[in-house]
């Protein structure tokens, strides 16, 4: 079977998106390499899994976001859209997530994007049923890491 010019149509935000999806069930694994990372095929019997196709991979289709606009400043980036109200709690939710990530190796990203921590923070959610609406919880994140940021975002309340 030919494997050449396959995911020629995927953008390279699409192929991220792969990626971190891969990474973030372990078939995939990245290195740190002295600050250049190297990617590796992860978990051995997964990554069998997956070539004798005893298991999907499933990923989400990628939506065309809209047009990106220019920077102003320092402070443009997406957390300027936060009240002041919320930022703390979105920098207790940042805090959480470098921990997270550090503990399992992985870039802060695979675990949740800064789009995702911005709208928990606007949206404080207080259930599970809550987090599974913001964007980007979908239900193996939320299984994964929906208790912990609960905790954060209750004790941060409380």
């Amino acid at each position: 079977m030919s494997t050449f010019g396959v995911g020629q149509d995927l953008s390279a935000a699409q192929w991220r998106d792969l990626i971190e999806q891969l990474l973030f069930e372990g078939l995939l694994r990245e290195d740190p390499n002295e600050g250049r990372p190297l990617i590796g095929l992860g978990e051995g019997e997964a990554v069998r899994a997956v070539y004798r196709a005893e298991r999907k991979v499933m990923a989400r289709e990628a939506v065309d976001a809209a047009p990106k606009r220019a920077r102003r400043g320092r402070d443009a980036g997406p957390a300027a859209a936060l009240s002041a109200t919320d930022e703390p709690l979105y920098a207790a939710l940042k805090s959480w997530r470098a921990r997270a990530a550090k503990a399992q190796g992985v870039p802060p990203y695979v675990i949740f994007h800064d789009r995702t921590l911005i709208e928990i923070a606007t949206a404080r959610p207080g259930s599970r049923a809550a987090l599974e609406r913001i964007s980007g919880v979908g239900e193996s994140k939320l299984t994964r890491y929906g208790q912990a940021v609960l905790e954060v975002v209750t004790t941060f309340e409380g």
